[in-house]
């Protein structure tokens, strides 16, 4: 049974620029705004992690760090956004409101995100779209190569050996890789 993963372009939340400090956001003048931009970048971006997220919104109000004093203003605010927000190991990833975990991964992102900021789930489709390439099994070590390849890296590391251990905890946790006693991993197809 074919999986429907559909590859995409990772699309960036653009904002025109609010020239802000840091008091003057603290201050509720601009909370509305701030809402605007999340609930935007989430709908552009998302599933996007919590730390890739305030990153295009203060970066958007020409604030470059978001340290301990805007870390607790934006944990208020995203309450609101509390509904859409999924802890995957420890990472918190928001995810648009039709949905509960998008379907898809999107190709090479290099150039506008970390590793560290990839969702677990959104490897997880990579790495289960690299498996059905290869016909639905793989060793463990020549899925990680076909993973590498699917995200666009040519190099290994321990931020991507991270990822792809998120990437198979979250599709076992899932139902959408099974482990093989030989160290086979198998592809379960969507039902």
């Amino acid at each position: 049974m074919p999986i429907d993963i559909e590859k995409r372009e990772y699309e960036v939340a653009l904002f025109e620029t609010v020239p802000l400090t840091t008091k003057d956001l603290t201050g509720g003048a601009y909370d509305d705004l701030v809402r605007q931009r999340i609930a935007r970048t989430i709908e552009v971006e998302g599933p996007v992690t919590r730390s890739l997220l305030l990153k295009r919104v203060a970066n958007s109000l020409s604030i470059q760090k978001v340290g301990c004093r805007l870390d607790e203003y934006f944990s208020r605010i995203l309450e609101d956004f509390s509904a859409l927000r999924d802890d995957q190991y420890g990472i918190e990833v928001y995810h648009r409101i039709e949905v509960d975990v998008e379907p898809f991964y999107r190709g090479d992102s290099r150039a506008v995100r970390y590793t560290v900021q990839i969702p677990p789930c959104e490897a997880a489709f990579a790495l289960m779209d690299s498996l059905y390439l290869a016909g639905g099994r793989q060793k463990r070590k020549d899925a990680y190569a076909a993973f590498l390849y699917e995200l666009g890296y040519q190099k290994t590391g321990n931020d991507l050996k991270k990822l792809f251990s998120r990437a198979l905890r979250w599709a076992e946790d899932n139902k959408r890789i099974r482990k093989m006693s030989n160290g086979t991993l198998m592809l379960i197809p969507f039902s």
